[in-house]
């Protein structure tokens, strides 16, 4: 029998292995055409000063570090003031991608869900880079529908992000 996911909050070492696989996929995506996140774009401490009053999870099988992301309780780079107090948001979702194929990203959202739900929140709210069209099919599948799109000018890290919600 496979070993169970366990999520749970990140420790600082933690951290630091999230940074490494969130960098390997960043590298993975630019090798495939898309530019949503860049190596080095983050360390341990800017997750922390970016995730603000939210969480960092680290996902597992067995002993080994599979995958993390953050849940935030507001989100006013992507989202704005818009109604967030109803909300809760998942960022920087990923799984290793020697890991690809087995369902973990979708548990990984389901326990996001759970975890915005728990805090009384109705809308689970995510986003991703308005090119990556692979991704935008992922979260339509997973149950979360477009709800707009923000477009960045000047030094912005991505041009333009679609934002998807899922009511809970």
């Amino acid at each position: 029998m496979p070993p169970e996911l366990v999520v749970r909050p990140a420790s600082t070492d933690e951290l630091r292995r999230y940074v490494e696989l969130r960098d390997d996929a960043a590298r993975h995506m630019l090798a495939t055409g898309i530019d949503q996140w860049r190596p080095g774009q983050l360390d341990a401490d800017g997750i922390l000063e970016w995730v603000g009053d939210g969480e960092v999870f680290a996902a597992y099988l067995g002993a080994e570090m599979v995958g993390g992301m953050l849940v935030m309780w507001s989100d006013p780079l992507f989202w704005g003031d818009h109604d967030g107090a109803a909300a809760g948001y998942t960022h920087g979702l990923l799984v290793d991608r020697r890991y690809k194929g087995r369902g973990l990203g979708r548990r990984l959202l389901a326990f996001a869900e759970g975890r915005i739900e728990a805090a009384g929140r109705r809308l689970a709210r995510l986003d991703t880079v308005s090119g990556n069209a692979v991704l935008r099919a992922y979260y339509r599948d997973a149950g979360y529908r477009e709800a707009g799109e923000r477009v960045f000018h000047d030094d912005a890290p991505v041009d333009a992000v679609t934002l998807f919600e899922k009511p809970l």
